[in-house]
């Protein structure tokens, strides 16, 4: 049998763990051990608490065990015979208030009990206290086909001015909770006393998980940060806490500690349509006009019947057109010519004869 004894100092569950074992009167002993727990961050690491524990030998003398722990230590095991009752208790330190001050039980032959205390610092019998509700989380979530996901959200605290010092956390740990899309969830509440007169930050983000190494995630988290500021004030036996909120350095008058993410669906990108049809380039010679030797497209005819002109170059003169005279035929020929072009190409153009025109008394 195991009585557990001890105090609730502030609203919340409380847990008590009953371990039955079975076995005979003649086993092996049983050993025990005692862990201390302070709530709360930063605790004095100085603080020592004194246990003892109480318990008959063989002989059915009474011995008591004196057991000295700081704050996150365990205690080495304490051997009890089987069978025998055994009662642990915790002296009061400070302003320190033991959830749980006394357990008692029996011992079963070969055992390993394992006993945690826990501690809330700054509280003493008849102070007053106040308990702050923190905000809720709510995740929102937005994309199409978006898989169901949880998302974990952070929460910690420091005291202004004062890195080291104590800092009153949410009851029962919870510095982290979860919460899926569309839903929200609570750290809990956080218990003050006139001890923790001061200026506390906490920092309240949503934790990104890391890509797996050449991959690329679909989700774009929130990079949101919230400060949660609370001031404690006891003057003249009265405790005050005022909070206020924070978004990105900027007071906001939420109620909640919002984050929204987004979700990116691989599987429905896009195919890519056709590329577009070029557009047409001024600069090139299909597109300055007519080359049949009988348009205006970038020569000079003359509507006389005269010779079609097209110079070989910029420099080249006017008056000497690249004609040559055929005089067997008395047919007026173009030469053929290379016309340089923009970006160091070529086109090489030819013409069609025709007929030189005769006098009027010329056969």
């Amino acid at each position: 049998m195991q009585t557990q004894r001890g105090t609730i100092a502030q609203e919340g569950t409380l847990t008590l763990t009953f371990i039955n074992t079975y076995a005979d009167e003649t086993a092996e002993p049983g050993t025990l051990t005692i862990e201390k727990i302070v709530d709360g961050t930063n605790p004095d690491p100085d603080a020592e608490f004194v246990f003892h524990v109480e318990y008959p030998d063989n002989n059915g003398d009474t011995v008591v065990d004196h057991i000295h722990l700081k704050t996150g230590k365990t205690s080495d095991p304490v051997t009890i015979p089987a069978g025998a009752a055994y009662r642990v208790y915790e002296e009061e330190y400070g302003s320190y208030t033991p959830v749980v001050r006394e357990m008692t039980g029996v011992m079963a032959g070969g055992a390993e009990v394992q006993l945690e205390f826990h501690n809330v610092p700054g509280s003493t019998s008849g102070e007053p206290a106040v308990y702050l509700p923190l905000p809720a989380v709510r995740k929102y979530v937005s994309g199409n086909n978006v898989p169901a996901q949880e998302f974990t959200f952070t929460l910690q605290g420091v005291k202004e001015g004062d890195g080291n010092a104590y800092v009153p956390m949410p009851a029962h740990h919870e510095d982290s909770v979860t919460a899926g899309r569309g839903e929200s969830a609570s750290f809990g509440y956080i218990t003050y006393h006139p001890v923790n007169a001061g200026t506390y930050i906490y920092t309240i983000r949503e934790k990104v998980p890391e890509a797996a190494e050449g991959e690329t995630s679909p989700w774009t988290y929130d990079q949101s940060v919230y400060t949660y500021i609370v001031e404690v004030e006891y003057e003249d036996g009265k405790l005050t806490v005022t909070p206020s909120m924070q978004k990105g350095g900027t007071d906001t008058a939420q109620s909640e500690f919002t984050f929204n993410n987004t979700y990116f669906d691989p599987t429905e990108v896009p195919e890519p349509g056709p590329e577009p049809e070029p557009e047409p380039d001024p600069s090139r010679p299909e597109h300055n006009g007519n080359h049949d030797g009988h348009g205006d497209g970038g020569g000079n005819e003359d509507n006389s019947g005269g010779p079609f002109r097209l110079d070989r170059s910029p420099d080249a003169d006017p008056a000497e057109p690249p004609l040559k005279e055929l005089p067997d035929t008395g047919v007026t020929q173009r030469a053929p010519f290379l016309l340089g072009l923009a970006g160091g190409s070529f086109v090489a153009i030819s013409f069609i004869p025709r007929k030189k025109r005769r006098g009027p008394h010329e056969n």
